[in-house]
């Protein structure tokens, strides 16, 4: 698949207590796609639960801050409750299952 035309601007976000002891290889996963997708990472957001109160805002503001078109998880148990509000300030992007998922409704994946 040939890159976008126009580099889309990704946040990677991951909550390693979520991933686990699966946490090192799901972040090579995300940047892996990034690279062969052509996606431009502009911000990295990594932590555990304690890392954000509510990690949807964090992410929401982050998107706002950057300008991202995208947020790249691992899944969508990363984002939890937050996966509507975050998907209506960008596109999510989940890798397992494969998700696009934009203003709160599940879209197919490119």
């Amino acid at each position: 698949m040939s890159a976008p035309a126009v580099p889309v601007r990704v946040v990677l976000f991951q909550r390693t207590d979520i991933s686990g002891p699966a946490a090192a290889r799901d972040y090579e996963l995300m940047v892996r796609e990034c690279h062969e997708r052509g996606y431009n990472i502009i911000a990295e957001m990594l932590g555990d639960r304690t890392t954000w109160a509510a990690p949807y805002s964090a992410v929401v503001a982050q998107v706002a801050t950057t300008n991202a078109d995208a947020v790249l998880v691992p899944s969508t148990d990363h984002l939890g409750t937050g996966l509507v509000a975050v998907s209506a300030a960008a596109m999510v992007l989940a890798m397992q299952p494969r998700e696009i998922w934009v203003r709160g409704k599940l879209v197919s994946w490119p």
